[in-house]
């Protein structure tokens, strides 16, 4: 049977947000069998993300994926406005290099996650990219200039993670980390233990066989 659980409506600063939580997870889902998604820029999912990039000048805008491990199996959408010319979404991030001066606002919307069987809609919040000639790159920062940060792996922290794995068998545990746009700033290692041999910390995330 195929449990579904009921939509939720929020307002925040004008914007509406659909908060879906999926049904029953199938074909080895990326989180829970009951997942809440949510996607989000900058630091937090309820303020508008402003960034300023330099025209002609190679961007990468990276966005908060809630599970992470889910990034890779979900489809997204540009709406409320439109990107600046250059830059596609790639995974839930934004890259590439802008051709075109001007300022652009738009959010981003989850539409489908792969193994999930509920129809729903999640909205991230309000994103504005200005692009111009003499601007400097903000974009890349990985939080603001006093940011608390987190670790940890499963569906939250403060509880045990538990991973079976097989001998042989190829392992890619995602951890998640805030902010996310950190990630590849910062230095992970080992505390309290030792990894299982042929496992190595990549990012945060233990991968290997």
């Amino acid at each position: 049977m195929k449990a579904r659980l009921p939509w939720q409506a929020a307002r925040y600063l004008g914007l509406t947000l659909l908060l879906g939580l999926s049904g029953c997870g199938w074909l080895q889902p990326c989180g829970e069998k009951n997942e809440a998604f949510d996607v989000f820029f900058g630091s937090d999912r309820y303020s508008t993300a402003t960034y300023a990039l330099k025209l002609g000048e190679a961007a990468d805008i990276r966005s908060t994926i809630t599970p992470e491990s889910c990034r890779n199996d979900i489809s997204f959408a540009v709406v409320g406005g439109s990107l600046p010319p250059g830059l596609k979404l790639d995974s839930g991030n934004l890259q590439g290099t802008p051709t075109l001066e001007g300022e652009y606002r738009f959010s981003l919307m989850i539409k489908k996650v792969e193994g999930y069987s509920s129809s729903f809609a999640v909205s991230s919040n309000p994103v504005v990219i200005r692009v111009g000639q003499n601007l400097v790159n903000t974009a890349g920062k990985c939080g603001r200039d006093v940011e608390v940060f987190d670790l940890f792996f499963g569906g939250s922290k403060g509880t045990s993670f538990l991973a079976d794995l097989r001998v042989g068998q190829s392992v890619d545990l995602q951890s998640k980390v805030v902010p996310e746009s950190c990630r590849q700033a910062m230095t992970f290692s080992v505390l309290g233990g030792v990894l299982p041999d042929g496992l190595s910390l990549s990012e945060g995330n233990i991968k290997g066989k």
